[in-house]
């Protein structure tokens, strides 16, 4: 993943990178598995514009997320 993409979901306050002494970013299992649902969420929200059917599965996805993203 280009790194100006996990910069960008840092910046909207939905990834929180640890900081090495040196100061530079350190992305942990919790970061790699909010960025996949972060893909995710994307990808069905395209799918959902072009197919009224996959909301349930975009809505279901939205749901986990947040879920993720408040604990």
């Amino acid at each position: 993943m280009p790194a100006h993409q996990l910069r960008y979901y840092e910046a909207q306050g939905l990834l929180e990178p640890a900081r090495a002494a040196n100061g530079c970013r350190e992305y942990g299992e919790e970061s790699v598995v909010t960025v996949i649902q972060i893909r995710r969420l994307l990808e069905a929200g395209s799918r959902q514009r072009r197919s009224p059917s996959c909301s349930p599965a975009y809505r279901g996805l939205r749901r986990t997320l947040s879920r993720v993203w408040s604990s």
